[in-house]
């Protein structure tokens, strides 16, 4: 609507020199967005640090977790997680946020417990499946008769000390079990392993979240989460 408006009135315009004063204005502006696409696609990269603003006007820093074409997967000082548009999002300093958001030992020391502890709750299930970590990503997820990934950026997050805003920190909340960061761990084990079994049971036609996956979670909270838990607190100690 509107440009059909500016159109009908540039129409109306019968002065040379003014029409080649909007042509060039409007040449100027195509060329400065393509210019500003270009320079947000190559600005980025995973681990930057990043300011940008929510629809409030409050601004926030974080940290570049992920990235698509036109998005970053920031999480924020605050510990939410955000996507936000790479126009929107301005290059910073790396020294204020990254001492907030730093993980409290490394993925390396509690990754074999989170292995082991999986690859334990399958067995005691009947599943034979495998349990796989991957570098550099974020993507922790039940493959249906193929695996269950654990990413380095997922696990690292749970390993930071601030309030934990994704589905492990919803789950936490819904059993009002304690959401430090053993408890996370060990709900992030519980949770991906309670969608395998859940698979197996009810089959795999069941929502992802739906009312089947949180029966076989609720199983393990009450049989595994505690014991879990405990394993990470001695080995975080």
């Amino acid at each position: 609507m509107k440009l059909q408006f500016i159109l009908d009135w540039i129409r109306k315009i019968e002065d040379p020199q003014s029409l080649s004063h909007i042509a060039r204005a409007a040449s100027d502006r195509y060329q400065q967005l393509i210019n500003d696409s270009k320079h947000a696609s190559r600005s980025f990269s995973v681990g930057d640090v990043v300011s940008f603003s929510l629809s409030n006007g409050r601004q926030l820093h974080g940290i570049i977790e992920g990235e698509s074409k036109k998005n970053l997967k920031v999480l924020a000082e605050n510990g939410t997680i955000y996507r936000v548009p790479r126009a929107y999002a301005k290059k910073e300093s790396t020294a204020p946020i990254k001492a907030k958001l730093r993980p409290v030992a490394r993925v390396e020391s509690v990754l074999p417990l989170v292995l082991s502890e999986s690859e334990r709750l399958l067995n005691d299930s009947g599943l034979r499946l495998p349990v796989r970590y991957k570098r550099r990503v974020w993507s922790t997820h039940f493959r249906p008769n193929r695996h269950i990934q654990y990413g380095e950026r997922c696990l690292a997050y749970q390993l930071t000390p601030v309030r934990a805003t994704d589905n492990v920190g919803a789950n936490l909340r819904r059993f009002k079990l304690p959401a430090d960061i053993p408890g996370r761990l060990a709900m992030l084990v519980c949770h991906e392993v309670s969608h395998a079994i859940a698979h197996k049971r009810y089959g795999p036609n069941i929502p992802p979240h739906g009312r089947q996956f949180f029966v076989v979670l609720s199983e393990l909270v009450d049989s595994e989460f505690a014991d879990i838990r405990q394993k990470f607190q001695k080995l975080l100690s």
